[in-house]
């Protein structure tokens, strides 16, 4: 039973795992590392996949659509570019008075055209808060841009 015990990946993993958490008990202080190491507890519970037949075969299925999936999202990616090319000519000038004063200002102080289609990544963000419904980073990634 001892060879087996240390020949076996998951029983290594669990093992340096436990000293690991022995160790950071007495307060030494661990690499960044260690203390990661310690965060991968929580994928032991894979190791279900291999037990159960069922959800062994539902991972597979999962792993098997990857490609699938990774098509569809650039067939997306591909169609939101488009889609951000086109919001830059025409919506670039939006908000801006005749005469080169901003007539609609954002928060920032900017014309609403230049703020949200000045550029492609403007406009490609823009793009998609408007898909996912995202507002929160109005605030905090918008200024980035």
């Amino acid at each position: 039973w001892f060879w087996r015990f240390w020949k076996n990946p998951w029983f290594l993993f669990d093992f340096v795992v436990v000293i690991i958490g022995i160790v950071s008990s007495f307060a030494v202080a661990l690499p960044a590392g260690f203390t990661l190491l310690r965060s991968f507890r929580a994928f032991r519970i894979f190791r279900i996949f291999k037990k159960v037949k069922q959800l062994h075969a539902i991972v597979l299925v999962l792993i098997s659509t990857v490609p699938y999936v990774l098509n569809a999202f650039l067939i997306l990616v591909l169609v939101m570019c488009l889609y951000a090319i086109f919001a830059v000519e025409f919506y670039r000038d939006a908000g801006c008075g005749l005469d080169g004063r901003p007539a609609f200002l954002t928060s920032r102080g900017e014309c609403i055209g230049v703020e949200y289609f000045g550029n492609f990544s403007r406009a490609f963000y823009t793009l998609f808060q408007v898909l996912t419904g995202d507002t929160w980073s109005e605030a905090v990634a918008r200024p980035l841009l």
